[in-house]
């Protein structure tokens, strides 16, 4: 069991203010912008896990157009595909 819970929370990327789960919510070409839902702060995990403030058009255009999404937790989308269709197989959630 304790195999299978490490493979679950691998791939999870945390909030370094609370540690919460972050959520994946938009990509670019170079980047991926994560959001913390209780803290409500959007960061760009490039190389590093930054906070962002400077393209702040970008996060206005993402508050408006999602506003009543929550994304998706960073442990299943950076999760590979090939474990997450073994976990399918084993009903492992």
């Amino acid at each position: 069991m304790a195999l299978i819970r490490w493979l679950q929370n691998k791939y999870a990327i945390s909030c370094p203010h609370c540690g919460n789960e972050l959520n994946w919510f938009d990509s670019s070409v170079t980047e991926d912008y994560l959001k913390c839902m209780p803290c409500d702060m959007f960061f760009i995990n490039d190389v590093a896990l930054i906070p962002t403030v400077s393209p702040r058009n970008r996060i206005e255009h993402l508050k408006k157009m999602y506003e009543g999404y929550h994304g998706v937790p960073t442990s299943y989308f950076y999760k590979p595909k090939w474990l997450r269709k073994i976990e399918n197989l084993l009903k492992i959630h």
